[in-house]
């Protein structure tokens, strides 16, 4: 089967992949110049798989007004008139109830759980090191009474003692420290390594094609359930066509049909020399909303949620993401080297909860919605389109030849 997977960041390569494995012809467009180059560019290369709570809770319902009025410095939900917020905060608020909380929290885990185990799979099939795993394990650490209550009813629960035990370097840390989740399994590893290494086996194995630089204006389902993918430079004739644009995928989804209601919620991050002091194993702050990852000779701190978040304020947060992290823990990473800032948004569901499913149209399926976890809810998202898919079958309706229309 010929299927073309839209979108080229850590979802969409690693559902090609899947997919490429189990014989289909899998071909990738993106509008950017190369893989990762969106939200997955700098992201907080944090694989989490143990710590998924979504941000939609009865938490965040007592902590709304300061968000929405951008009182608190980690989230910053501000008010919009923007009829899609509007649709999403209503929805929202609707998540941050307990019922739905815990049901979506349930999902999300399960997602995570999967993605774990796909991803060790991934490890054992690529080439020895092409996966390079910077800083085994990760702390979530409680600064307030109310996070470590909340903590201490989970079997990952380690006290302060504990905590410094396992990450030495948190002898520097100037915030509050009362105790931490430990989760042996997670993981860091820079996100742009991980997609150019999905890109480099799916084309020296399987002869993948990608398109970049085109950007896909319309997905033309046609009678004889095949689909052709109009572009700004060609088209393209598909069996299957999978979703994973990101925030992009608005315009293409209402002609089919398809309302969705993803919102972009802004990240930034930064990239910075490391120290001797600086910790191995990756490290959540819940209070500031912040983590820090060892990706080899770089730390990557990564942080804040926002939405409608001003463009002159931009750099302001990316400041204040600095002289937070700066101030709690000096000795983390090198202030004084050079340093990249990034940021992006995040296409988020109000449940927290990514869509992965076929359509109502055939041969056209959805893999979005995965907010800040993008990338540890990848390979179970991937995992779960190529269940619904399949093996490939010898006899479809586009074998071989030109990968574009007559």
């Amino acid at each position: 089967m010929r299927i073309y997977v839209l979108g080229a960041g850590v979802v969409g390569v690693t559902t090609a992949y899947t997919l490429a494995c189990l014989g289909h012809d899998v071909s990738i467009i993106d509008k950017a110049e190369d893989v990762a180059m969106g939200a997955s560019w700098a992201n907080g290369a944090q694989l989490s798989f143990s710590y998924t709570d979504p941000l939609a809770s009865p938490a965040t319902l007592k902590k709304l007004p300061a968000y929405l009025l951008g009182l608190d410095p980690a989230t910053q939900l501000r008010l919009s008139a923007n009829p899609e917020y509007i649709r999403w905060g209503l929805l929202f608020l609707r998540n941050c109830l307990p019922d739905r909380f815990r049901v979506n929290k349930s999902e999300r885990l399960k997602l995570a759980e999967l993605s774990e185990v796909v991803f060790k799979n991934f490890r054992d099939e690529f080439p020895k090191g092409a996966l390079k795993q910077t800083g085994k394990g990760k702390l979530v650490i409680a600064q307030t009474d109310q996070e470590l209550q909340a903590m201490k009813t989970k079997p990952q629960f380690i006290d302060r003692d504990e905590c410094l035990g396992a990450v030495p370097s948190l002898r520097h840390w100037t915030g509050d420290l009362k105790g931490g989740l430990f989760a042996e399994e997670d993981l860091a590893l820079d996100t742009q390594i991980y997609c150019r290494a999905f890109k480099q086996i799916l084309i020296q194995k399987w002869d993948t094609q990608f398109y970049f630089e085109e950007t896909v204006k319309i997905v033309s389902p046609q009678s004889d359930g095949t689909q052709i993918i109009i572009t700004d430079k060609t088209e393209h004739r598909s069996d299957s066509v999978i979703v994973c644009l990101g925030n992009d995928p608005k315009p293409l989804l209402r002609p089919l049909g398809l309302r969705l209601p993803l919102y972009p919620i802004q990240g930034y991050s930064l990239t910075l020399p490391t120290t001797p002091d600086s910790p191995v194993m990756s490290v959540t702050d819940l209070k500031s909303k912040m983590v820090y990852a060892n990706l080899g000779d770089k730390m990557r701190i990564a942080g804040f949620v926002d939405a409608n978040q001003k463009t002159d304020r931009i750099e302001d947060r990316l400041t204040l993401l600095k002289t937070t992290a700066q101030k709690n823990w000096p000795n983390v990473a090198d202030f004084d080297g050079p340093i990249t800032q990034w940021t992006n948004a995040r296409p988020m569901m109000p449940s927290g909860v990514p869509v992965i499913r076929q359509t109502k149209t055939k041969g056209i399926y959805l893999n979005l919605g995965h907010g800040s976890l993008g990338y540890t809810f990848a390979a179970g998202s991937a995992k779960k389109i190529a269940t619904m898919i399949g093996h490939a079958r010898k006899n479809t309706a586009i074998t071989g030849g030109s990968h574009h229309a007559a």
